[in-house]
């Protein structure tokens, strides 16, 4: 009789530690581009106005489908007969955004915030090609079984990048220059350069750039709309070919539906109530991510037991069940005890959501255009994020909280349809025999 496989086992090889370390290289950069960097800026005396046009400077996260398809389609001299193709090009995204947050040391936001501009945005280019690389190397490395376990490992290497580039550089700032700070955080995205010199290319990666290298040479009198359809427009249309697609589509779009229309809203929330902002902070920051990190690992876990399909329903509804607690929350009013219990519950299921649905796009991803296929799926997440947390305030404040958090628990609703809808039309790509994901309602 096979021995049942614990929590360690799962979680500690050294291919998941590996994603967990680049993980974190990924999710440094990210507040370094918005709070972090808005904080900075503040203190120095920039004003509103200013460190709000700012924020423009995280475009590229939600464009990198743009280039996606050059980087998928184009070897780097040198760096790829040597690394492979997924490896150089992770390789050269780490190593400039190093450079790019070492630049941070010789720029200060009163004299040169139109340098300080530029590098923010050329920062977010690179750490948004770092994130569309890291998620094309695992969907080429990892089987279908792997997915959620792997990307438990990144989700938690991401937060505890976010998290030292956050509120680990906020405490910085109280001993250190902010030029050092930066630096700082320049030597820490050493550990993803060394993960990425040390870790293997993914095989199927490796075999396809083998084959490529023997194909012959495309003729030199191609014209401009040939060499566009082969270079770009074939790895946008080759998701087309995706069967469901379109409600694919959809249900990243419309997945996070719930928190989308919370949006920034539950700290002024905890405020109204009388929360103070060090409980808050607390609570919803520092407990509240390591609520998420544990909801990562317990759904990662689950996952390969239900099936992609029936991890994305069961987990979107128990997350839309937790919803329900800011509602009692509402109605009992300043209670940290219960304040602490609705955080906990709430991320924990919106943890194992979220691996749920980062895993779903690995087994979406064909192998030859993962970078393109990967930031697509991405940019339809950030979209939903984008329209739905835009009419939040106007909806509490013709509402009120109660109503609000009402329909907020019920737009979980649609969501689930999406799921249904998807797990009807959808097969995965890595499909292997007996294989086919079900909603298991029984």
């Amino acid at each position: 009789m096979k021995k049942p496989q614990s929590i360690f086992d799962i979680f500690l090889p050294q291919r998941f530690a590996a994603m967990a370390l680049l993980g974190f290289s990924s999710g440094l950069p990210l507040l370094l581009t918005s709070s972090t960097l808005s904080f900075w800026l503040a203190a120095e005396g920039v004003s509103l106005t200013q460190i709000g046009l700012l924020g423009l400077v995280i475009l590229p996260y939600s464009l990198k489908f743009a280039w996606a398809p050059l980087v998928d389609r184009t070897s780097l001299p040198y760096l790829t007969p040597l690394l492979g193709h997924r490896r150089s090009w992770l390789l050269l995204s780490q190593i400039a955004v190093m450079l790019i947050l070492w630049a941070f040391r010789f720029v200060t936001p009163q004299e040169d915030l139109l340098e300080i501009g530029i590098l923010a945005c050329l920062l977010s280019f690179m750490a948004a090609t770092q994130d569309m690389v890291l998620l094309a190397f695992q969907a080429d490395d990892l089987e279908q079984k792997s997915y959620g376990h792997a990307e438990a490992m990144t989700v938690f290497g991401y937060r505890f990048g976010m998290l030292t580039a956050g509120a680990g550089a906020l405490y910085l700032s109280e001993f250190l220059s902010w030029a050092d700070i930066y630096a700082a955080m320049a030597a820490l995205m050493g550990i993803g350069i060394i993960t990425t010199l040390t870790v293997k290319e993914p095989t199927s990666s490796t075999k396809r750039w083998e084959a490529k290298a023997n194909e012959p040479l495309p003729p030199q009198d191609l014209t401009f709309s040939q060499i566009l359809r082969r270079n770009i427009l074939t790895p946008f249309l080759s998701f087309c070919k995706v069967q469901g697609w379109l409600p694919v589509l959809l249900l990243m779009m419309h997945y996070k539906l719930g928190d989308n229309l919370i949006g920034s809203l539950s700290a002024i929330f905890y405020h109204d109530l009388g929360f103070s902002a060090q409980e808050i902070a607390s609570a919803s920051k520092v407990f509240g991510m390591w609520a998420t990190v544990i909801g990562g690992f317990l759904g990662g876990a689950l996952i390969s037991r239900l099936g992609l399909i029936s991890s994305l329903f069961w987990f979107g509804l128990i997350h839309g069940l937790s919803l329900m607690l800011y509602i009692y929350l509402g109605w009992v009013g300043k209670d940290i005890s219960l304040l602490y219990l609705t955080i906990a519950i709430e991320n924990i299921t919106g943890g194992m959501r979220t691996t749920a649905l980062l895993s779903f796009r690995f087994a979406l991803a064909q192998k030859d255009f993962g970078a393109t296929h990967m930031a697509i799926m991405t940019s339809f997440i950030h979209l939903g994020r984008a329209l739905y947390s835009a009419p939040s305030g106007a909806l509490v404040e013709s509402l009120g909280w109660i109503s609000f958090f009402t329909l907020v628990a019920f737009s979980t609703i649609p969501s689930l349809a999406l799921v249904m809808w998807v797990g009807k039309k959808w097969k995965p790509v890595h499909e292997e025999a007996g294989q086919v994901d079900e909603i298991k309602v029984a």
